[in-house]
Formats: C-alpha cells, sequence, structure tokens
C-alpha cells in the first residue's frame, strides 16, 4: 500500500464533470483514443493544486467508466506517451462510495504522505494503520486445524439443516444448472475479518454463487453457518512486512458433511 502511494503522483478524492473521447497524436505514426476526464478536486491528498484536473483513461482493455457527477478516489500519474495525468482500474481508482476503506487509510497518512516510504512498517502498520482492513497481504490467514480436524469440527459443531432451494428457472429467466452450479445447493460461504490476534470478527453469509437463492425456510441454516464460523479456533493472522494486521477469509460451510 505505501508503495503504491510513493509512486503515484496525484491521489485525490475528486467529482467528476465531464467526460470525453479525445484523440492524441503525438506524431504522424501514433494516434491513441482516449477517455479525457475533468475532475473538480474535493480534497487533496498528493498532487496538483488546481481545483480541477484532467486525467486520461483508454477507451479499451484497461478503461475505466468515469461517470459524470459521481465521486471518485483518484489515483494517476503522468504518463510516458500521452504525457498527462493517466489512470487505470489496475491501479485503487475506484468509487468514494466504495473506498471507505482506503480513504480511511490516505486520512491517516495525509500529514506525512510524501514521506511514506519512510516510515518503518511497525510504525506503519502496527500503529497508524493497526485497525485498518487489508485485502492484499504477503501472508494470508490460515486455520490452524488441517483438513481432517477442519472435518470433524464441522460434523460435531453443525447443526443439521435441510435447505430447500428454489430454482429460478422460469420461461422469462432460463438458467443453466451445471453440476458443480447444484453441488453449491448445501452450502454457504461465510466471509469475516481476522484481527491481528487472528480473532474472526462480523461473520456474514457471502453474496456470491456459492450461496444460493434459497426459501425463507433455509434462514436457519444461514443462522448456523454463521454460529459454526464464530466458534472457530483462533487463526494464524495475516502478515505485511512481518508486521500482523487486519484481513478478510472466508470459510465454506457444506450441510453435506453433517451427520443426521
Amino acid at each position: 500500500m505505501e508503495q503504491e502511494i510513493a509512486v503515484t503522483q496525484t491521489i485525490l478524492l475528486a467529482k467528476v464533470i465531464s467526460t470525453q473521447q479525445i484523440t492524441i497524436r503525438p506524431d504522424r505514426e501514433r494516434v491513441y483514443y482516449l477517455y479525457s476526464t475533468r475532475f473538480e478536486v474535493i480534497k487533496r491528498y498528493k498532487g496538483t493544486k488546481s481545483e480541477t484536473v484532467e486525467v486520461l483513461s483508454r477507451i479499451t482493455g484497461c478503461a475505466f467508466p468515469f461517470e459524470v457527477d459521481s465521486v471518485y478516489i483518484l489515483f494517476a500519474s503522468r504518463h510516458p506517451k500521452y504525457f498527462k495525468q493517466f489512470t487505470t482500474p489496475c491501479q485503487r481508482t475506484e468509487k468514494a462510495s466504495l473506498s471507505a476503506s482506503l480513504i480511511s487509510k490516505l486520512d491517516k497518512v495525509e500529514d506525512h504522505i510524501y514521506q511514506i516510504s519512510q516510515i518503518p512498517s511497525e510504525e506503519l502498520y502496527g500503529k497508524i494503520w493497526c485497525n485498518e482492513i487489508f485485502d492484499r497481504v504477503e501472508t494470508t490467514p490460515t486455520h490452524k486445524m488441517d483438513f481432517e480436524e477442519t472435518q470433524a469440527f464441522v460434523k460435531k459443531n453443525l447443526e443439521p439443516c435441510e435447505i430447500i432451494y428454489e430454482p429460478k428457472n422460469k420461461r422469462d429467466s432460463l438458467i443453466i444448472q451445471s453440476p458443480s452450479f447444484e453441488a453449491a445447493v448445501n452450502r454457504f460461504t461465510v466471509i469475516y475479518e481476522v484481527d491481528t490476534a487472528g480473532q474472526i470478527i462480523n461473520p456474514k453469509i457471502a453474496d456470491d454463487w456459492n450461496s444460493i437463492p434459497i426459501k425463507d425456510d433455509a434462514l436457519t441454516c444461514k443462522k448456523n453457518a454463521i454460529e459454526l464460523v464464530k466458534k472457530l479456533p483462533p487463526l494464524n493472522p495475516a502478515e505485511i512486512r512481518h508486521t500482523k494486521v487486519c484481513t478478510t477469509d472466508k470459510f465454506l460451510v457444506d450441510f453435506s458433511l453433517v451427520v443426521n
């Protein structure tokens, strides 16, 4: 995180004023088709002192679909070919409404953002960002139980529950049900945070294809899955530069393992 902040020339909280397609011709042989987006600066973390800024992005490939009147956290740097500020989704540019965690981190280092690479990792991750959650980590959280112990733990601690799946293959909404899709009917993916002590915090059912839409009759199953995850032994916490950090993890709760 601090490396990205250190190498990025412009970091802003900004609102889109306008966006349009443009053509750049640096010479007779080359032509670049790009988006030119103008922003109104709301908060400046690093870079330009202007009240507005123009940022380029690609139309195809790594394009970023900026929306007029929307607010973004913007990571941009001068492009060697286009000679203007440029951004891609591969950087941390994102809508502000989806970037609360990133904005919180930036707020905590804004007074020394230009010297961020000089802050020792123990100080930065262990104190300044000690309560922040990180998705990109060097060492991910791991369970202290092995596979067989985990399976035995599920069978012992999970209440049996009949999951009633309601397929949505109506005439106006056909879906293809593959074997792997059918196999997920008796499963829930529980996501949660892991603190620096390895404790599990805020477990909840993930909103993805592993958590199948089901009837209300199976709400008890969701509750049982979450309660199971709360009982898991502490994990080995994640680390960044040998400093323990808060992160996220997930656990697949498979009701087919339960002995009725």
